[in-house]
This record gives structure tokens, sequence and C-alpha cells, in this order.
């Protein structure tokens, strides 16, 4: 049986130089007949005619092969306005417009985000002119604006018209650039931004009766978000942000960009002459993201196959559901909504992880005077003896009805919780505890995550009152 290159995956050579096509003579290596005009993987000469066929071929068989997307689906497609958002808008637009045989079948509706209130006052105009240039194509666009994360609120996204304008809640402004004010690093804001960004497109989407959502990821920014997010504890949900159809919530989540490449995709914008817009939300100083791109596009410039090795490893990562099943866990992360990690017992990393930042912040004699240090507790086991000290937070009298912090219960025996940052930690995975270390005040978070923690500790609650009487 042969086994040369099984995977698809090219040996990784270096190439010192890149082919020069500006004497224009270089003819296209597919037809043999035009000049070249675009150089791929450094060696490969292709026509104006040959990439375009080429590039869309890929994008088309991106979506044909998966057979996920039917006639008459109605998909809401994420527009930041960046080179990947615009460039599937611009092919989207084209594939409508084919002939019928070719013509795609399912319709698209737009939604932009804004992030305004994150950049300078500027960022408005540019929001606006994304709406306006969506519109100009003859598709219909939604647009909100990001500090609507904030709210417990329904959201419900504004169709985009010359008359649109956006109310802003001051509040929820404020409540936002408080927010991210408040994480101590670069990398924490950045992380903290894509949760929001893609908890208001669940939102959103289920709000306008959407199940299935379109994402602009490329194959570039996939290889460098798979290798970002292990450095960031994000390694349990590698699958969910590489594989063609991801779930977050009700929603499915598909990326019909993953097979090209970021360079590719600029040869396309700069032959169609593509509009773009891009605001950089990353905040002050360099990020854990930020420094992996720049890694990998190093990488990538002496090694052409670097990409597609790192890509094509991800392909071969289980999913996170069928993980799910096998561990017959149902608890989702309170942040970023995806099945939670941290359940791995005391013989793992994340237990040694936990005794050593304990440590770390303790002193010399708190260290002497513990006689068992396999004993130190999980912020799971913090939540459960603050509540058996307290009584509930009402102690003998049962609860408060739910304000402020409260659960929301009544009777005199029903406990309540304090919205306490163990207790917050208890109900997030890994990677978003890692962002909750970095926030300086707990009370911070946004309106749902802080209802969500305090729902699914009370539903650990009940479950351990009752457990003892299930069979």
């Amino acid at each position: 049986m042969c086994s040369v290159d099984p995977d698809e995956i090219t040996e990784m050579i270096k190439d010192t130089e890149e082919l020069d096509i500006k004497s224009g003579e270089i003819l296209c290596r597919k037809c043999n007949e035009d000049i070249a005009e675009v150089v791929l993987r450094k060696k490969d000469p292709y026509c104006k005619k040959c990439f375009l066929k080429y590039f869309i071929h890929k994008f088309r068989a991106t979506i044909g092969k998966s057979k996920m997307i039917f006639p008459n689906d109605r998909v809401l497609v994420s527009v930041s306005g960046g080179s990947s958002s615009m460039t599937l808008l611009h092919l989207l637009r084209g594939a409508l417009d084919e002939d019928d045989h070719k013509k795609f079948r399912f319709v698209p509706y737009f939604l932009h985000i804004d992030e305004c209130c994150l950049t300078d006052a500027n960022a408005k105009c540019i929001s606006l002119d994304i709406c306006k240039h969506v519109s100009s194509k003859n598709f219909i666009c939604y647009t909100v604006s990001i500090e609507q994360s904030m709210s417990s609120d329904p959201i419900t996204p504004l169709q985009y018209s010359e008359q649109t304008k956006h109310i802003v809640s001051e509040d929820l402004k404020f409540k936002l650039q408080e927010l991210f004010n408040s994480c101590s690093s670069s990398s924490a804001r950045e992380d903290l931004l894509l949760q929001l960004r893609q908890d208001m497109i669940s939102r959103c989407a289920e709000s306008l009766g959407f199940t299935k959502v379109f994402v602009g990821d490329n194959a570039t920014g996939l290889a460098v978000s798979l290798l970002s997010s292990v450095a960031q504890g994000r390694g349990a949900h590698l699958a969910s942000k590489v594989h063609f159809k991801s779930l977050h919530g009700q929603t499915e989540n598909y990326r019909p960009m993953r097979e090209l490449l970021i360079n590719e995709i600029d040869a396309y914008i700069s032959i169609n002459n593509i509009s773009k817009f891009q605001t950089d939300n990353s905040g002050q100083g360099e990020s854990i993201g930020q420094c992996t791109e720049k890694f990998v596009l190093g990488l990538q410039s002496e090694f052409p196959s670097t990409i597609p090795t790192i890509f094509r490893t991800g392909d071969k990562l289980a999913s996170e559901n069928k993980m799910d099943s096998e561990s017959g866990s149902n608890d989702n992360c309170a942040l970023c909504g995806r099945i939670l990690d941290t359940d791995q017992g005391l013989a793992s990393a994340l237990h040694a992880t936990v005794v050593s930042q304990q440590m770390s912040v303790s002193n010399r004699s708190t260290i002497r005077s513990n006689e068992a240090v396999t004993e130190v507790s999980s912020p799971e086991k913090a939540v459960a003896n603050s509540s058996a000290m307290n009584g509930g937070c009402c102690g003998e009298g049962g609860c408060c009805g739910g304000g402020g912090g409260g659960c929301g219960t009544s009777g005199s025996k029903a406990p309540c919780l304090e919205l306490t940052k163990p207790l917050v930690e208890s109900c997030l995975c890994y990677g978003c505890r890692v962002i909750l270390r970095e926030l300086a005040e707990v009370d911070k978070l946004p309106s749902v995550v802080k209802k969500a923690a305090l729902t699914q500790e009370k539903r650990k609650q009940m479950k351990n009152e009752i457990k003892d009487f299930l069979l």
C-alpha cells in the first residue's frame, strides 16, 4: 500500500528564494499560456484567470463537500470588515450571481458587531461604512453594539439602513470599558474580546431565528489560533476552533474560508479591488496571540508547508461533542459556553497547577502548618466550604429572594449564593479561569456570565442534596 504523503502534507523543505515574476516572462504553471501574476508557495506561478478559478474552487469545495448547507437555508454571515470577511462577502455575491447549475441555494444575511467603544472615536464611521458596503451588494445587514454583551436582556440587532442610528447605553458602555480596563494583561483582553464576540454572534443568531452562522476564519488564522490556544490553556477545545463545523449553544458555526491562506486572500483582494476595513481592538502590549502569529508567519516565510502542516494536524483532533458524550458531562463554561475540562482528579496536571498556585501565594508558616499538602482545595471545594460555613448565604434564615448576587429562589430553607471569585472560577473552563485571574473584580463580568455561574452552582448543590436518594 502506498504511503507517500498519505496526509497530503508536503515535506518541510526550506525555500530560500522566491520565484520572481516581475520580468513578465514567467508563464502560468496551470495553463502554460498566460503571463503569471501571482506566486503561491514561493515557487508556483499562476495567471489571473487560473488563480481565480483555483481560489473559487477551494471555497466552493469547502462548502460542497461538507454536505451541511442545504437549499433555502437561512445563514447568518458574520462580517468584521477584515480581509477574510470582505472576501467572503465578495465570494457569496459572485456565487449567487452564477448560472442556475452553479448558483448557491442558501440565503445569506449579514451581521456586523460594532466595537467602537473599545477603540477611538473614528471607529464608528468604519462600522457604518462596513454596513453600507454590505448593503450595496444587495444583502440584508444587521448591526449590534458590543456593549450589549454586558446586558442580560435579549439582544435584538437592528437592520441597517441609511437612517440607522445606534442607541448606545452609556451604562453598558461604561461597564464594558471597566471590564477591559480591569484586565491586567493584553492576552486576557484579547481572549476575553473573542469570547464576548462569539457570545454576541450566537445570541444575535438566536434572536433573529438563525441556526447556522458563517465566520471568516482562514487557514492562517486557524493555525495561529491552534497554537495560541494551547499556550492559553484551551487545549481541550482545539477541535471546535479548526473544524469546518462547531457548536456554540444552539448555533452551528461554519468556516467556509478555512482552506484559504491569508496570502491567497490578499492576492484575491488585490485582483478584484475589494474594499476592506479593519480596526485593532487588541489594546496595548503584545499578547500571546500576536507573538504566536509572528512566529508562525516567520516560519511560513521560510517553510511554505508550515501552516498546512499545523492546519492538517488540527483536523485530526476529536470534536469536543464526541468527548462530551463519552464523559457524560452536562456542564458548560459560564463564559465561553464550552464543556468544562476541569474535572480531572488529583493525579492531573490541573490539580498540580492549582497546588502550585496556592503554595506560591501562601507564606512559609502557612505551608508548614498544613500537614497534608494534597488536601489543598480546588475552587470547587472552596465554594462548598464557604457555603457550608455560611449555612447558604442566609445561614439559619433562608434565602434573600434573589437581590444582587442572590440565587433568585425563595423558601425558608433554600440557600442563597454570594457571588465570589472561587464560585465563578468553579464554573469556568481552564482557559477562562486564566482570564478571571487577570480581572481585578469579579463583579465586572457580564450579567449573563454571573447569572450562569450562580445557576450552575445552585444546580450542583441541589444534586448533592438528592444524590443519596437516587438509585
